[in-house]
This record gives C-alpha cells, sequence and structure tokens, in this order.
C-alpha cells in the first residue's frame, strides 16, 4: 500500500503548478537546508527569510527538530508522510479521512490535507466497511415488505438490431425504494412474457401483494 500511496501522490503533485510542487511537502533534503539556516544561518537570503518566517528548532535532547511556527508542531517530511498518515488513522480505528485529518492536525504540521486523502483511499479496512455498511442498508430496505417492490418501474427495450439469437426484448425493472434494478432477455415485447417475468421477480422475494399498474391494464391482477 505505500508504494501505491507514493505513487498517486507523486501524480497529484505532478498536476500542480511547477513552483508550488518542491513545497507541497517538505523532502528530507529540504528539511536538512531548514536546519542549516536555523542552526548555522547558511542559504541566500530569500530562502532564509522563508524559513526564519515559517520554521524554528526546537532540541529533543538528543536532535534539533524543525518545527512550525504557526502551529508549533514539528514538521513531517515527504518520506514519512505514510507512517505518520497511518500512525493517526490506527489511531482513530480506521473512522474515515476527517477523524484521521483531525489526529493529523492535532500532532503534526506539513502533512498536506490531500495525502490524507489519498491514504484513507487506499485502505482495505476502511473500503471493507463501506462494502459492509452498504451491504447492511441495502439488507434492511430488503427485509421491509411494506416498502420493497411496493413500486417498481419497469421499461421493454428493443434490441431487435441487436438481438442475441431469438431473444430481441429486454424488460428492465427497477425498485424506487432500494433502486435496485433487474433485467430480462425476452423474445416478444407482448404481455404474457412480461407477466411471467413481474410475477418471477415478485414469487422469488416471497412478496404478496396485489400488483396494480399506473398505465398498463394488462398487468392488472387479483
Amino acid at each position: 500500500m505505500e508504494q501505491r500511496f507514493y505513487k498517486l501522490l507523486d501524480n497529484h503533485i505532478l498536476t500542480l503548478n511547477r513552483k508550488f510542487r518542491n513545497k507541497f511537502s517538505i523532502k528530507q533534503s529540504l528539511y536538512d537546508d531548514i536546519v542549516l539556516v536555523l542552526r548555522d544561518g547558511w542559504g541566500d537570503s530569500q530562502f532564509k527569510f522563508w524559513v526564519r518566517k515559517n520554521f524554528k528548532l526546537i532540541w529533543n535532547g538528543s536532535e534539533n527538530i524543525v518545527y512550525e511556527i504557526e502551529s508549533n508542531l514539528p514538521i513531517v517530511t515527504y518520506e514519512n508522510l505514510y507512517v505518520k498518515i497511518k500512525e493517526c488513522h490506527e489511531k482513530t480505528d480506521h473512522r474515515g479521512r476527517d477523524k484521521t485529518w483531525i489526529a493529523v492536525k492535532k500532532r503534526h504540521a506539513w502533512i498536506p490535507m490531500y495525502s490524507v486523502k489519498i491514504f484513507v483511499s487506499q485502505c482495505d479496512i476502511c473500503s471493507q466497511r463501506k462494502v459492509e455498511a452498504i451491504s447492511h442498508s441495502l439488507a434492511e430496505k430488503l427485509t421491509d415488505p411494506y416498502e420493497f417492490l411496493n413500486r417498481l418501474q419497469m421499461n421493454v427495450l428493443d434490441m431487435q438490431n441487436m438481438s442475441d439469437g431469438e431473444y430481441k426484448w429486454i424488460l428492465y425493472m427497477r425498485d424506487r425504494f432500494t433502486k435496485c434494478s433487474w433485467a430480462y432477455p425476452l423474445k416478444s415485447n407482448e404481455m404474457g412474457p412480461i407477466t411471467e417475468k413481474l410475477l418471477q421477480q415478485y414469487y422469488f422475494f416471497v412478496i404478496s401483494q396485489p400488483l396494480q399498474s399506473v398505465d398498463r391494464r394488462e398487468f392488472a391482477t387479483q
């Protein structure tokens, strides 16, 4: 996943204006230059002005750490983005992009929001949870007998110019409540085959309620 993360991140950086690419995220080489400016006064005047305006050095007992002045938080380099975002994401128990972003902002500086978005989009656990949530929501809808297949939209599509042997029509049905849809091949567009497929749909889901058409009396039933 880490390799995929950096590939997507690099592709995004390439879409930016050239003058913004180098400072979208601070790479280790730039980080080292910032340390030289703050510690030794190294560099040209323009670069030193930018560094002293935005960063400061904090001694942690063993080394100098670059902090952002505005947030008073340690800078995360490009090379460490994946690791730091992963730590924050796991601390939020994989609760999505926004929770992860909040956790990141509390602990670190100079981590772009877009990098968090990329990371969460590639998280297998989050993706699985989304699938399970959608499946659960759909299951709840399907188990409501008062809503499922209560209103059904139907269309008969003419496929005679693209027929599959003797099948020249397609019956398309869509449940108005769950948005689930089904398609059945037909040999003709007469009422008999259409009604048969419609009843098959209801029998499959054990729906026992009278059928009524809003504009086709041929479908009316007891």
